[in-house]
């Protein structure tokens, strides 16, 4: 029995980039987001058209002159590999989100200095020290994201103290202020 090609494309979007081009709806708020200065994270249920919107944004604002994508999609097994160290934060369900946002925000920062720093658009010069010393930090965490964002983790977090210094303590430990500051600047 042969099999038939479904003529709406493939169920997954990411998966037929072809269909995409011919059948992507530009929404008001496809509208917005380009037009806007925030900068969006995508989430949703799947089947919800996030791979079309993503692909859409890429697209669009890799036209921009003085713009970088930056593209963080952690396989299933990556993630959950991260679960059991949030509860280093604590059982609670707030301590959780403030431990998981300190850390998401360094590992967003440092992907960006990352791509600022490869980009070649500045001079060793012009690069801060903090932000260099913490790029090589990063780098030598591990090759994908997630594995980083693991042993940041492990290693930043004293399993001794309550979970409540744990979370006061992460972002001062990874000068956070100070790092965006000097990112900003940048």
């Amino acid at each position: 029995m042969a099999k038939r090609v479904n003529v709406l494309g493939d169920i997954r979007a990411e998966h037929d980039i072809h269909m995409l081009e011919l059948a992507f709806y530009v929404t008001p708020d496809f509208r917005t987001l380009i037009e806007s200065t925030d900068r969006p994270i995508v989430v949703g249920r799947r089947g919800t058209g996030k791979s079309a919107l993503c692909y859409q944004l890429r697209k669009y604002w890799r036209k921009g002159q003085n713009t970088a994508v930056l593209e963080v999609i952690p396989n299933e097994d990556q993630v959950i590999g991260l679960r059991p160290l949030l509860r280093l934060f604590g059982p609670k369900y707030n301590q959780i989100k403030a431990g998981a946002r300190i850390a998401w925000k360094y590992a967003l920062l440092l992907e960006v200095a990352i791509e600022l720093v490869d980009g070649g658009k500045f001079s060793r010069n012009e690069i801060n020290v903090l932000i260099g010393q913490h790029v090589q930090i990063w780098r030598g965490l591990g090759g994908c994201l997630t594995s980083r964002v693991r042993r940041l983790l492990h290693e930043a977090i004293d399993s001794q103290g309550s979970s409540e210094e744990a979370i006061a303590g992460l972002a001062q430990k990874l000068q956070l202020a100070d790092l965006q500051t000097a990112i900003t600047q940048l």
